[in-house]
């Protein structure tokens, strides 16, 4: 671009009603490199006091928001996406930020920048920002902080609560569990910390799979991952969980004592249902646990039971 160029386009994007804020993928820690007029009006914060900062600071204390995991996601997958965060002025004042992130490429393709559009959708009241936080403190305290998935009684609370309406519409539901095969000698060989940090790309690989709003899915008994769906997932869709499985496997995380495989992966039971009168729901997690555990001594098993067909 000639000089006269940049000098346009830096005019352009300084004229622009939404704040811009561009940071540095190759630099430690995305550090901010450039904002514009607006971003400035909006923040109160001077040019100066924000280069090589990371935009973190913008949430000042306020740090369990749940779209911040949907933007770190984001980040770490290298794609664009659109969040509204409760961003904070130099002066403390509280407004609705909406932030579409894009990551900018280099010739070679390799990411260099990620550049920012903030919207402000207005300020926040002192009773609507302490309202706003309690209702996301609770959402934060509801998943586990390891994986970003819910938690184990969340999941059972939900499955109690959820039962009556699946036996009033007469509609199929399906539990899966999936548990990584050999994992105590994973953790042995390689740490707490490594074995979190697999958990963690298992159980994003099954939440983002299992991605309709009918879909739950939770950390259960310390190192499984179980998911509820409507529908049976034992017959004709178990091609589905299969391909879940497989996905595991191709994420290719070395274990190399697993005596299976030279790559770290899970076996799967699944247990289909519809809901009558004469079954309690917890009979039905029970049913699956007893069938998972009787086979998982058999690393990478997929088995798949109709309820009704139980023995």
């Amino acid at each position: 671009m000639s000089e006269l160029g940049q000098i346009l386009f830096k005019q352009v994007i300084d004229h622009n009603d939404s704040g811009i804020i561009i940071t540095e993928n190759l630099a430690s820690d995305w550090a901010i490199c450039y904002v514009n007029k607006a971003f400035c009006e909006m923040t109160a914060y001077d040019e100066t006091e924000v280069i090589g900062k990371n935009p973190r600071f913008l949430q000042g204390q306020d740090q369990d928001q749940a779209a911040l995991k949907d933007l770190h996601k984001a980040l770490n997958q290298k794609t664009s996406c659109v969040v509204t965060l409760r961003n904070y002025t130099k002066d403390g004042e509280a407004f609705w930020n909406r932030l579409t992130v894009r990551p900018l490429h280099s010739e070679s393709g390799e990411i260099t920048h990620y550049v920012g559009s903030m919207e402000n959708l207005g300020n926040i009241s002192e009773n609507d920002l302490a309202r706003t936080q309690r209702k996301a403190n609770r959402v934060v305290s509801q998943r586990d902080q390891q994986t970003g998935i819910y938690k184990q009684e969340y999941f059972e609370t939900q499955f109690l609560r959820d039962w009556n309406i699946w036996l009033r519409e007469e509609r199929e539901i399906s539990l899966a569990i999936f548990t990584p095969d050999n994992f105590d000698i994973y953790t042995k060989t390689f740490g707490p910390a490594a074995a979190e940090s697999a958990l963690r790309r298992i159980a994003y690989i099954i939440n983002t799979t299992l991605k309709r709003a009918s879909d739950t899915v939770a950390r259960y008994q310390n190192n499984s991952i179980i998911s509820l769906m409507l529908g049976n997932f034992t017959d004709d869709n178990q091609h589905y969980l299969i391909n879940i499985a497989n996905k595991v496997l191709d994420l290719s995380i070395h274990h190399p004592h697993s005596p299976d495989e030279k790559f770290l992966s899970v076996s799967l039971t699944t247990v289909a249902i519809k809901p009558n009168v004469k079954v309690e729901p917890v009979d039905v997690i029970n049913f699956l646990l007893e069938k998972h555990e009787r086979h998982f001594a058999s690393s990478n098993t997929r088995q798949f039971i109709n309820f009704s067909d139980k023995k």
